[in-house]
């Protein structure tokens, strides 16, 4: 069975037929190639109504994470043992994955929600590329000069049975996240999720955002 068909089935009808109530069936579904980080599994994003699964979307509706493969698929809830579950069967081949990546993943589902979400960022080059034209940031020269020795970069490194993920994020709302700072996350063996005291380096980077479209 593929992993389309395994998702459905663990779905069920009742929650298939209220995502096709609220979307063309095509979209439902969408497989997320950017987001290659597992060995064993694909990262499926699911569209569902407003209030329906987990993580609101904006303007209206809601949608799930499943990681899926041939034989079984797995949905990721917000701070559940799921996650954990694919982690630690994944664990050996995570510190080469994409650390970016991996770290943008585990935190839209252990970060603060939608007014609290999170973009990763490579390094200090990232944020400056996010002030060059046609985007319409406009970064804090000040409060750059002072974050820049802190920055460093996002990495992934194993150390005495734990994988380490040092991101640098701006957290916020969407769009106009502005708060820059370290976020620390180790993962264990059997696929245990800790979150260290964010380290802020700066609460306000930008003094300027671009507008948005829905």
């Amino acid at each position: 069975m593929n992993p389309v068909d395994r998702i459905k089935e663990d779905l069920g009808q009742v929650q298939w037929a209220r995502c096709c109530d609220g979307w063309r069936e095509e979209h439902i579904i969408q497989h997320q190639t950017d987001l290659n980080i597992f060995e064993r599994f694909q990262i499926y994003v699911i569209q569902g109504k407003t209030y329906q699964f987990d993580f609101p979307s904006l303007p209206y509706g809601s949608y799930c994470y499943y990681a899926a493969n041939d034989r079984e698929a797995v949905r990721l809830r917000r701070k559940g043992r799921a996650i954990e579950k694919i982690l630690a069967a994944e664990w050996s081949s995570l510190p080469a994955r994409d650390p970016v990546k991996l770290s943008s993943f585990i935190l839209s589902l252990y970060g603060g929600g939608i007014m609290r979400s999170h973009s990763v960022l490579a390094d200090a080059e990232e944020l400056r590329d996010m002030a060059a034209p046609p985007r319409d940031y406009r970064i804090k020269s000040r409060a750059l000069a002072r974050a820049l020795p802190a920055i460093g970069v996002t990495s992934c490194k194993v150390e005495n049975g734990i994988v380490t993920l040092r991101a640098i994020t701006l957290r916020g709302w969407m769009h106009r996240a502005a708060n820059l700072g370290i976020e620390t996350i180790t993962i264990a063996q059997n696929g245990r999720v800790k979150l260290a005291w964010r380290k802020t380096l700066a609460r306000k980077i930008f003094d300027q955002f671009p507008d948005i479209e829905y």
